[in-house]
């Protein structure tokens, strides 16, 4: 076997690079791997993890997610610049969406993106928006500045459902489709089990807890939509909180990979309405908020180049426009001159 694989490699002229790294899910395969590569004279190391077109591979048995929060680490003060742009033009909104967010969250599809590291690019990207921060609700703003479905928290939904679609499609063999199947079953029970342990627990302390599973983006596909509260019954077949079923794939009974997409992804922002709406002012917006419609007049103002009304708009229905009173209610640290009327 090895002889064979000498010969391709020296028919085809191929360069086996100092840094090559064999890793596999057995310690044992993979010394023996490199010790059999190494009577050919070819010195390759054994790792556990490895990194190739920057995204991390562990095999299917390590987490990967350490390289993405040293990406989110390092474009940090990027960010920062970025924020003190806002203040300026809103238009730095443009280069979180274009340059930030693509360096924090490249290949997060296979590591998962965990929920304190979202958590921070959302901060950050409301920052971006240049919306008055006194009393803005974070999830607003940021659907009003970059859309429903265009918010970080979508765009991770999106890209990952995104990349395991185009996978699925590969895999045409009915082999391929059988192990997919086991596969899909045998970790989607793992992750069940650990998400649903603690029952009395919130819902970030189940999927911190479940996230230790996460090791490639099958893992990653059943822990998203578990934590919306999909059923992930097959690898093609998912139930969404309503009991409706969402069948992907070449059958009659499929929807267009988009449409389920952006299924999933309205159930993540009905999710976090649900947390929205328990703040000040925020009754109501639990049971959803039409989109289309609240945001066609704001949309409108930007097509005709209105600026100055769409800023407007965009911190009124962010709820931004708190009196100096109100911002002194819930942060009384700031001073208590804060609530006396102001008089030239």
């Amino acid at each position: 076997m090895h002889d064979q694989f000498k010969k391709i490699v020296r028919r085809l002229r191929l360069k086996i690079s100092p840094q090559s790294t064999i890793v596999t899910s057995s310690a044992k395969l993979t010394k023996a791997i490199c010790d059999e590569l190494n009577g050919l004279g070819w010195q390759i190391r054994a790792d556990r993890v490895t990194r190739d077109l920057g995204i991390t591979f562990g095999a299917g048995v390590r987490k990967t997610e350490n390289q993405l929060k040293v990406r989110n680490k390092n474009t940090k003060i990027g960010r920062l610049k970025m924020h003190k742009i806002s203040k300026i033009s809103r238009m730095a909104r443009k280069l979180f969406q274009g340059s930030a967010y693509s360096a924090s969250t490249w290949g997060h599809q296979g590591s998962g993106c965990p929920e304190q590291m979202l958590l921070e690019l959302e901060v950050d990207a409301a920052k971006a928006t240049g919306i008055t921060p006194q009393g803005r609700c974070r999830f607003t703003s940021l659907c009003v500045a970059y859309g429903p479905r265009g918010h970080p928290r979508a765009r991770i939904i999106k890209e990952t459902l995104a990349n395991w679609f185009q996978l699925v499609q590969v895999k045409t063999d009915q082999k391929d489709t059988n192990e997919l199947r086991a596969a899909w079953a045998r970790v989607k029970d793992g992750i069940l089990n650990e998400y649903n342990k603690v029952d009395h627990a919130d819902d970030n302390e189940r999927y911190t807890s479940a996230a230790k599973l996460v090791v490639g983006i099958l893992s990653n596909v059943i822990l998203l939509l578990v934590s919306l509260g999909w059923e992930p019954t097959a690898f093609n077949i998912w139930r969404d909180p309503q009991k409706e079923f969402w069948v992907s794939g070449q059958n009659e009974k499929s929807k267009s990979d988009n449409v389920i997409i952006y299924a999933i992804v309205d159930s993540s922002n009905f999710k976090q309405l649900q947390r929205a709406s328990k703040h000040y002012n925020g009754k109501g917006i639990e049971h959803g908020i039409d989109w289309a419609t609240t945001l066609k007049w704001l949309n409108r103002l930007k097509h005709k180049g209105e600026i100055d009304k769409a800023n407007a708009l965009e911190t009124i229905m962010s709820g931004a426009c708190w009196p100096l009173a109100r911002v002194a209610e819930i942060h009384p640290e700031v001073s208590p001159l804060c609530t006396l009327p102001f008089r030239a």
